[in-house]
């Protein structure tokens, strides 16, 4: 078991303090969208989810 909680398969090759998780992120960041990253990279500084945004007027355009 990883540092995490998460069960992962390591290497025989990889020291388990040198393993990192490869599990999807469970952080939710304060957008309300969760991280991107793996369990054991940095964690998603900003959100990088594309969502719609609509101009004053009328205009849509795809921003992250």
């Amino acid at each position: 078991m990883a540092g995490c909680g998460h069960v992962q398969q390591v290497p025989c090759s990889v020291a388990p303090h040198d393993f990192k998780c490869t599990a999807d992120c469970e952080l939710t960041l304060s957008c309300g969208h969760r991280c991107r990253n793996r369990c054991g990279d940095d964690h998603t500084k900003q959100c990088q989810h594309t969502v719609t945004r609509t101009c004053p007027i009328g205009h849509e355009s795809s921003v992250k």
